[in-house]
């Protein structure tokens, strides 16, 4: 299955240490970027061919991504198509703007650069492949935002309080599996978010539920948590990591 990387991030909240500068999906976990990362992942299980959704910052990904699979022997077997969908478009249209690289495709991958899980990337495909009226399957996460939920009572005093993970709800964790189904939906600069919520209405969005390791590197903090794993070994993420790299 091909695997749609959306590469078009700023990366403004990556400040500090030595990320200045540098696009999202090129900031640095060990001494591999975020995107090589998520693109190990899916080599892990089969799937070694992408299409980058490039933005801001193109040909520096294209370069950077470009050395790492000419540079390790085990990446060199990657098809990496780098198509430029524009500066700030949103996520929804660089899909549609790819499509015509997936017209041969039944279903295929889509996901964020910045997002690192230990997913069985072949338990989704199983999962989607028993619901053939679905048209998209998201990663359903525990939300991972350290906020606490307040319970205010009528004379505004505090009745409690609950860490966001704790309560019953979930969140988008990207590692997206979708159909051709969705392009029906896309176009005219309309988001991912908007075809979601077209379809779930007749009950063609799935839910893969995952409690394992998720993390997203949305900000420096992120990153330099995901690092520190790195250089201590302890990589959830990266178990098949060692037969791709």
């Amino acid at each position: 299955m091909k695997v749609v990387l959306f590469c078009g991030g700023y990366g403004m909240r990556m400040l500090g240490w030595s990320g200045e500068g540098l696009p999202k999906p090129l900031q640095l976990v060990g001494d591999l970027p975020l995107v090589v990362h998520v693109m190990s992942h899916y080599a892990a299980f089969g799937h070694t061919d992408f299409v980058l959704c490039l933005g801001y910052a193109a040909d520096q990904i294209r370069v950077a991504v470009s050395d790492v699979v000419a540079n390790h022997p085990r990446a060199r077997h990657w098809k990496v198509e780098y198509l430029d969908t524009g500066l700030d478009t949103p996520v929804g249209e660089r899909l549609w703007r790819a499509r015509h690289l997936l017209a041969d495709e039944e279903m295929f991958f889509a996901n964020y650069s910045d997002v690192l899980t230990d997913v069985s990337l072949d338990d989704m495909v199983t999962r989607m492949n028993a619901s053939p009226e679905a048209t998209v399957m998201m990663l359903s996460v525990r939300p991972h935002a350290t906020f606490h939920v307040l319970d205010v009572r009528e004379d505004d005093t505090v009745a409690g309080f609950h860490c966001l993970a704790e309560l019953p709800m979930r969140e988008n964790g990207g590692y997206l599996v979708m159909r051709q189904p969705i392009f029906d939906h896309l176009g005219g600069g309309r988001d991912l978010n908007e075809a979601f919520k077209a379809l779930a209405p007749s009950r063609r969005v799935l839910a893969y539920q995952h409690d394992g390791f998720w993390l997203p590197a949305d900000t420096f903090k992120e990153r330099a948590l995901l690092d520190a794993m790195y250089e201590s070994g302890d990589v959830p993420w990266g178990r098949r990591l060692a037969t791709v790299l």
